[in-house]
């Protein structure tokens, strides 16, 4: 009878008695089974039961089937359990463990099944782990069941902590979503095998974003991301973000030295860590000649044309932050030669040039005319006066007129302007005195424009009056060769009435 059905059996017809059959009912007829039949290939003790197959091929034995011979399969249906069943301290039996399969879908060539396991939690069985055709699922309750996987050193290679839905690697304290423990180095690593890798930190809120923190020891030092997440408004700049006492410090080229930095008072240095309080900004480069390559900051043109170039431009801390000077560099008309310029803001439109230094030293002044200067060693101012580059327009007719209309004396500035041009008591001319004694040439009349104010209504601006030495210098020059001439001519009378 081996490997015969039950229902294949055929039923009793007298009482059964002896010990060499068993009766079993199925479907209320009474089967009559050999117990050698069930005894075959098994094996029973006080510990238990074994199944031995002597099969020497490669066929699964030996095999225990659970065949659940259903007319109307569903899914859900539990095909099979096997239950680990013990006592209690009181004597009591209790289900510790049990494991049972079921139907996901019986659908004929797509059927899908999945296994339970269920282990006992508080006296009673709780299921912690699904077994299914596309997935593992464990802890689908969400009961407070935690999870540790262990590494060949690492005892918490892996752990959830089911209570506060938290991971830990390397850890079964993990105080974050994602909490990663270990020793020095690097912890975590994210390697693309195309041309990029990121790493995502984002939100959903309107407010606040992403952000990655910085911890020492347990407290926070520094936030980089979104200015939304740092500051916890809704802004989206990109932000980075240093706690009380922390300072940002950049660092390059695989050097322990600082490159860069931002102290705790927000100002920079540019390979300089030591920031006076005053400054917003310090550099420190490469020592060195001026006459080389070696300065500390570079502000390219970004055009060749002539008359254009590059500038620094300064801003005053009231009003509207009208400039009130720049610092500037142009072109030559060819070559990589070019000037040096000076501008002050003068309430119009523009911010004028007020002087330039050329590529060849000379210096030229534009508030006082057109014309150059060069500085010695000593400070001493000199003209730059080149007879080929000008064009003779004759002389003055009556220089001692001139001469005789000057008013020099002594003066200090006013309240208003000693601010600027100090204190002291000086000797000199008027520009206005000057103007009427020698002429526009030495003493123009000061240009006015108009300008618009910071609440956008316009004034009238008149520049400050002015003369040129020169001119001054010129008049008094030839005034005194016309005195030597007389005193020559006078001479020359006397010496002859003498000789006479």
């Amino acid at each position: 009878m081996a490997d015969t059905k039950i229902s294949a059996l055929p039923a009793s017809t007298v009482p059964l008695a002896g010990t060499e059959v068993l009766p079993i009912v199925q479907s209320s007829t009474t089967k009559q089974v050999s117990v050698s039949n069930l005894t075959a290939g098994r094996s029973f003790d006080a510990l238990g039961m074994t199944l031995t197959s002597t099969d020497a091929g490669a066929t699964a034995a030996p095999l225990l089937e659970l065949y659940r011979d259903s007319a109307s399969p569903a899914a859900s249906d539990t095909l099979g359990e096997i239950e680990f069943n013990g006592e209690d301290s009181a004597g009591n039996k209790q289900a510790y463990a049990l494991f049972h399969a079921s139907i996901l879908s019986p659908t004929s060539g797509a059927e899908q099944g999945q296994l339970h396991f269920e282990t006992a939690t508080a006296g009673a069985l709780t299921e912690k782990m699904i077994i299914g055709t596309n997935n593992l699922v464990i802890n689908e309750i969400g009961a407070v069941f935690n999870v540790r996987i262990e590494g060949d050193t690492d005892a918490n290679l892996f752990y959830t902590d089911a209570t506060n839905s938290r991971i830990g690697i390397g850890t079964i304290t993990p105080t974050t979503k994602l909490d990663v423990a270990g020793a020095s180095g690097t912890l975590a690593r994210f390697k693309s095998t195309g041309n990029y890798s990121t790493v995502i930190a984002d939100n959903d809120s309107t407010t606040g974003g992403g952000a990655f923190a910085v911890y020492k020891q347990g407290a926070q030092i520094g936030l980089f991301g979104v200015s939304g997440g740092i500051l916890g408004d809704t802004s989206a700049d990109i932000g980075m973000f240093a706690e009380t006492g922390s300072s940002l410090k950049f660092y390059t080229n695989g050097s322990a030295s600082v490159k860069a930095l931002i102290d705790t008072n927000g100002n920079l240095g540019v390979g300089e860590t030591s920031i006076p309080s005053y400054t917003r900004l310090a550099v420190k480069g490469t020592a060195g000649a001026q006459t080389d390559a070696k300065q500390q900051i570079i502000v390219n043109a970004p055009t060749t044309t002539a008359g254009e170039g590059a500038g620094i431009r300064i801003n005053a801390a009231s009003g509207a932050n009208e400039s009130v000077g720049v610092i500037g560099v142009v072109n030559n008309a060819s070559g990589n030669l070019g000037s040096m310029t000076f501008h002050v803001y003068n309430g119009g439109v523009t911010v004028p040039e007020y002087m330039r230094i050329s590529n060849a030293g000379i210096v030229t002044m534009s508030a006082y005319g057109a014309g150059a200067a060069t500085f010695s060693a000593a400070g001493v101012i000199s003209s730059v006066s080149d007879e080929t580059w000008k064009v003779k327009d004759g002389v003055p007719t009556d220089p001692d007129a001139m001469l005789k209309k000057l008013e020099p004396g002594y003066w200090f500035y006013n309240d208003e302007k000693k601010e600027i041009f100090g204190v002291d008591r000086q000797l000199g001319f008027y520009a206005q005195n000057v103007n009427s004694a020698i002429g526009p040439e030495a003493a123009p009349v000061p240009e006015t424009s108009t300008i618009k104010n910071n609440d956008g209504t316009e004034s009238t601006v008149t520049k400050p009056w002015g003369y040129y030495d020169r001119s001054v210098l010129a008049v008094t020059v030839m005034s005194l060769q016309k005195a030597l001439a007389t005193i020559d001519s006078l001479n020359a009378r006397i010496t002859a009435l003498e000789g006479a």
